[in-house]
């Protein structure tokens, strides 16, 4: 407890349970931490041991595991509610403070954050402080009084998932004792429980509406205030009126079954659809679909409605965003939120286009239904906003649609954490499914239908999909016949493994090329599948269970590439390679040359690529993308060039990057393939003095050549170069109070990456082009707004040619002082601007 707050009567017992829980919690990490240990010691010494423990104790599957993380999940769970029972205890009487109290998180010592909470109070009217809570026989006059006191300090336990076996006998008789009794309060509607909110009553149709001015206290933005209290359906034309009485079109009714029936009441007592008293409205008809786990869920086919909605334009992250969002090394936890729609209300006026016909009754939704249209981008708004909310607190997460992942490096702290996510989803008014949810710290957990392993630092296909999706692939190679509609469904769940098979979008690409040729007239006409698809498919049912690595490999190589009509040429880490053309390679169509030109460099300097990211550039679009995306469908000549280069590189551990860089830009590589000396670009006296003059007079020169050098002292990339304090600025680590660098443009990458590890300030002349990869990272180094060199004609000469660069009049230098250094816009020097 803060020292500032009086204890109420109930903090003591409170406090006594969550310290048992929290010796209960911090009791079994140590007692995995010493497992592991034992572990370690006895495989050590016997190996053949490690599949038994494994088996046994470690895999989810095992009894002693799922016991384990019962028993940690009721801890964390109970320390949840118990944390804000206590912190409710202790608020204040007025709602703007009980609002900014309930933005300060909890410390790991205190109920608030001590320094946070300073503020707090040195801001507050001394009227507005928490006051000590009433004598324990004080103003409980009222049975919900009684009873409020009662569930703050029972031992309740409001959260869904199977307790420990040690508990459930207690558990039946804990839950009685700690709700809310509904007779409590004659004739008035009580709102929905903790019982409730925390997954075991499910949520009440449109709940949030309930809830709406606790989102105002903690600042949510107005617009998403009339979406709580009511979802107006975007309509873009009025759709045409229905009658809702009998008789009914035959095609608008919801075919009856018992499942159905078990549904349809399930929902009636949820309140999620009401008896329509409507003449008019909308008609659409519901079905069930079976969910992975065996159940069935009820989906109501808005497909005629949707055609009348304005939908607008909005990305949500997926799959592809997560390996940005984790990092080495993470313990993870996730939440998910119970029938998520449903928490949203519609507004009474648009109830009536939502209406179904099911045993000769009308019933129509009351909350946003599964299937329309616009649902999704509406539901986004609150939950990323509920995102936003948390990561203000410290709180690393990201969320698609109503499933959060939470991460940290520490698992304490995340454990933490966790707990304050399901303290703010439960008093905004959501209700967690903690069935579904996981509040137990763990290096490998399931997202989005993907296993992620942060301990191996790998990503896969559960166990489940694995055996789901080779089953359809066996079933194709067993009878080799498809049809548009077989075709579809097996590129769209490859599609889906391609993420993390290795090269899986390479064995796709000749699949979906013969899907092309497939009747569209006709979708389900059967016809032999191609004997390229089929090798490919056979293939997937071969690889379905393998991994790729979340991230790529850190070890970074630079590489750029061009090709012209005489030859090739590329430049690998400072070394330079170039080949010239055959007779039969001269007819071939550019973009085969520029993509045969990278493959070429690889495997001239295959020595130094192997376990590596090789960050490509060059400035051919179209062999940016096909590198990129593994493949294409618009030229088999490409493809075939993009299959030969990532089967070169795939068992070497070596990934490739590719970025697009305009032509003027790739100065070396394009100087190697035709034959000519590397660009030397200087810039001229009248313009270097002046920055001297502002930044100072820089000790060396890291990118120059005796001619070149702007300094007495200066490296070169010559190692012919006597003269040179040493050879390639690479080679060592970068440690100078002003260093002038004026790279080649395709070594700009390297400069930014090696500036990781430096210290110091340098000057760096760099060409602007807003859209190139690397200036985000450099605009984030700043220390002083850039120069901008828009009229470079007499000003900047290539010195092995004495002539302006080609394309001078396109050409605009920025010269930007910058810090060494990992941390960047460091010491309070972060510079912000358009530029």
């Amino acid at each position: 407890m803060n020292q500032r707050f009086a204890s109420p009567p109930s903090d003591f017992l409170l406090r006594k349970q969550e310290r048992l829980l929290g010796s209960i919690t911090h009791g079994l990490l140590a007692q995995r931490q010493a497992f592991q240990k034992c572990r370690e010691s006895i495989v050590s010494s016997c190996p053949a041991a490690a599949p038994l423990i494994d088996k046994f104790f470690l895999e989810e599957s095992s009894e002693f595991r799922q016991e384990s993380d019962a028993l940690l999940q009721f801890a964390c769970g109970k320390r949840a509610e118990i944390l804000a029972d206590r912190r409710k205890a202790v608020e204040p009487k007025g709602s703007e403070s009980r609002r900014r109290l309930r933005q300060i998180p909890p410390s790991s010592s205190h109920l608030y954050d001590e320094d946070q909470l300073a503020k707090w109070s040195s801001v507050e009217p001394a009227q507005q402080r928490p006051q000590k809570r009433p004598a324990p026989d004080a103003n409980l006059g009222s049975p919900f009084q009684a009873a409020k006191k009662q569930r703050f300090v029972s031992f309740s336990a409001n959260f869904n998932f199977s307790a420990p076996k040690i508990f459930q006998n207690v558990r039946s008789k804990v839950l009685r004792e700690s709700l809310p009794r509904k007779e409590c309060v004659q004739g008035v509607k009580s709102p929905p429980s903790d019982f409730d909110m925390l997954g075991y009553g499910g949520p009440r149709g449109g709940q949030l509406k309930n809830f709406v001015d606790q989102w105002k206290m903690l600042g949510a933005p107005p617009q998403l205030i009339p979406l709580l209290q009511g979802y107006s359906i975007p309509f873009s034309k009025e759709p045409p009126f229905q009658r809702l009485v009998p008789p009914f079109s035959r095609l608008a009714i919801t075919p009856p079954s018992p499942p159905m029936d078990g549904e349809i009441l399930s929902l009636l007592e949820s309140g999620m659809i009401v008896p329509s008293r409507e003449k008019s409205g909308f008609i659409s008809p519901m079905f069930l679909v079976t969910k992975p786990d065996g159940s069935q869920r009820p989906v109501f086919n808005l497909k005629g409605l949707n055609t009348f909605l304005s939908l607008k334009k909005f990305r949500l992250i997926s799959h592809l965003k997560v390996p940005s969002f984790l990092q080495r090394g993470d313990f993870l936890t996730k939440l998910d939120l119970s029938q998520a729609y449903s928490h949203v209300p519609i507004v009474p006026r648009h109830q009536r286009f939502l209406s179904f016909v099911y045993r000769d009754k009308v019933y129509q939704w009351t909350c946003l239904p599964f299937g329309l249209a616009s649902a999704p981008q509406a539901f986004a708004q609150l939950t990323n906003w509920v995102a936003s909310l948390l990561r203000e607190k410290g709180v690393r997460v990201i969320v698609y649609l109503d499933d959060f992942l939470v991460a940290h490096q520490d698992p304490a702290t995340l454990t933490v954490q966790t707990e304050l996510a399901v303290q703010l989803l439960s008093c905004l008014g959501w209700t967690v499914n903690l069935k579904k949810s996981q509040l137990v710290p763990s290096q490998s957990l399931e997202f989005l239908g993907i296993t992620w392993d942060m301990q191996s630092h790998k990503m896969c296909l559960p166990p489940k999909k694995v055996a789901s999706f080779t089953n359809r692939v066996l079933l194709l190679i067993q009878s080799p016949l498809w049809s548009l509609k077989t075709a579809q469904e097996l590129i769209g769940i490859l599609n889906f493994a391609a993420f993390v098979v290795p090269l899986g979008r390479l064995h796709l690409r000749r699949i979906q090329l013969a899907s092309r040729k497939l009747n569209r007239l006709h979708p389900y006409q059967l016809v032999s599948i191609p004997q390229q698809a089929l090798r490919e498919i056979e293939w997937w049912g071969e690889n379905l269970s393998l991994s790729s690595s979340i991230h790529l490999p850190l070890n970074r190589v630079f590489m750029s590439t061009d090709a012209s009509d005489e030859a090739w040429g590329a430049e690998v880490m400072g070394m330079y390679c170039q080949g010239n053309w055959s007779q039969e390679q001269r007819l071939w169509h550019i973009n085969k040359k520029e993509l045969f030109a990278v493959r070429a460099a690889i495997f001239t300097n295959s020595a130094v690529l192997r376990n590596c990211t090789i960050v490509l550039q060059t400035d051919n679009r179209t062999v940016a993308a096909y590198i990129r995306k593994q493949g294409g469908l618009r030229s088999v000549t490409l493809l075939r060039e993009t299959e030969k280069l990532l089967n070169l590189i795939s068992p070497w551990n070596t990934h490739i990057l590719p970025f697009f860089i305009p032509g003027k830009l790739n100065t070396t590589a394009d100087s190697l393939s035709r034959g000519l000396s590397p660009p030397d670009w200087h810039l001229s006296p009248s313009i270097i003095l002046p920055i001297f003059q502002r930044w100072g007079v820089p000790e060396i020169d890291l990118f120059a050549t005796n001619r070149s050098k702007v300094v007495d002292r200066y490296v070169s990339r010559d190692p012919r170069d006597p003269l040179a304090v040493f050879i390639d600025a690479f080679s060592r680590p970068w440690m100078y109070n002003l260093a002038w660098v004026f790279p080649p443009p395709p070594l700009m990458p390297q400069v930014l990456h090696h500036l990781n590890t430096a210290s110091g300030r340098y000057i760096i002349v760099a060409p602007r082009w807003p859209k190139v990869f690397w200036r985000a990272d450099l605009k984030a180094r700043t220390i002083a707004p850039p120069l901008v060199l828009p009229e470079l004609k007499g000003h900047l000469t290539d010195l092995s040619s004495n002539r302006p660069p080609p394309q001078i009049a396109e050409l605009t230098l920025e010269i930007w002082l910058i810090q060494g250094g990992a941390n960047k816009s460091k010491n309070g020097l972060k510079v912000t601007g358009s530029y």
